[in-house]
């Protein structure tokens, strides 16, 4: 603003922010009494209606600390009877489907749990899945 007798050439350039400053705290209350009431109603999320599970009971491979393998529920404890209990399993399973979980002893090195995980991907495991425990109060 000029306080003076100077004329002015023209129209001065200066952009009037007070009705943006007016929107924005509009906007501002708005969103703070909306949000209050939408956490209290939840959102309703849609539900699948063909969705398809990967497996009905997963297959769990378990490396102990003596290098030995074994499935979940399964009596198979040397590495060739495992093998093939596995590969029989895998052959059953549709293409793209074929999913393991490895359960390793935590005194392992990885190169041990690396060899097993190479081991079921040459059997034909598509997904391999490391499983861990639960820490104690977590």
């Amino acid at each position: 603003m000029a306080m003076g007798t100077e004329r002015q050439a023209g129209p001065t350039a200066e952009i009037n922010v007070t009705p943006m400053a007016d929107i924005m705290i509009v906007l501002l209350i708005i969103f703070m009494v909306t949000a209050p009431l939408i956490a209290q109603s939840g959102v309703a999320l849609p539900q699948a209606r063909n969705a398809q599970q990967k497996g009905a009971t997963p297959i769990v491979v378990i490396l102990r600390l003596d290098r030995s393998l074994a499935i979940e529920g399964s009596l198979a404890r040397d590495v060739a009877a495992v093998s093939n209990e596995l590969r029989q399993s895998l052959d059953g399973m549709a293409e793209g489907r074929r999913v393991l979980y490895l359960k390793a002893d935590t005194a392992l090195g990885y190169s041990d749990v690396k060899r097993v995980m190479d081991m079921l991907r040459e059997l034909g495991a598509d997904e391999i899945g490391l499983m861990t425990s639960r820490r104690a109060g977590a």
